[in-house]
């Protein structure tokens, strides 16, 4: 493999290919030390979110933002999470203002994928179009897992939507996920709610 920085195809290895074994093997391409934004982004991450446990030596692991109670809310037959989606433009704007960093945003969801289209233009009409932050967010690109097309970027934010209410939905879909968490070069990090797996606990009373 010789494209994603090495660590960075982890979980999709062990998710989707657990036959590779140990046939598999990152290119010397993907070495960290020849992918000096991974390893800055990485830093950063451990800086900002210290409770985060570090991957080992020479590996960049995805990050998983948790983003608890928040909901989820059905438009059409789309489904859309505001609060997520506030979350992941909020981290967006950070590392673009620390490092200039660009992104693409990938959710299951079309209604999701237009609220955010809404939150950056919101956000372009209140910034100085000289600013690094109106550049930043001018270049980000937004897709649904289905829409996406080629071969991907350095960052990529997996937007997932669904929360422990609402159940998996489209992200237990292999394909979607599978396209979520494998089109980074250098740097994935996972906004979703972790309890979304676990079943909902029903009220006794």
């Amino acid at each position: 493999q010789n494209r994603v920085v090495n660590g960075g195809f982890d979980l999709a290895r062990e998710i989707f290919y657990p036959e590779l074994g140990d046939k598999f093997e990152y290119g010397d391409q993907c070495d960290v030390s020849k992918r000096p934004g991974a390893s800055q982004l990485e830093s950063w991450v451990r800086w900002r979110f210290p409770e985060i446990k570090p991957a080992p030596t020479g590996k960049i692991w995805p990050v998983f933002i948790n983003c608890l109670h928040t909901a989820v809310r059905t438009i059409d037959t789309s489904r859309v999470n505001y609060g997520q989606a506030e979350i992941a433009l909020a981290l967006m704007e950070t590392l673009i203002k620390a490092h200039g960093t660009e992104f693409m945003v990938v959710s299951p969801y079309r209604a999701t994928k237009a609220y955010l289209e809404g939150l950056i233009r919101q956000r372009l009409d209140k910034s100085t179009k000289d600013s690094a932050l109106y550049k930043g967010l001018s270049n980000v690109q937004v897709s649904t897992a289905d829409s996406f097309q080629g071969k991907g970027v350095g960052v990529v934010i997996f937007l997932t939507t669904v929360t422990q209410e609402s159940g998996p939905g489209f992200v237990k879909d292999a394909r979607r996920f599978n396209i979520g968490v494998n089109r980074h070069v250098d740097f994935l990090s996972v906004v979703g709610d972790i309890t979304t797996m676990d079943p909902v606990k029903e009220n006794k009373e």
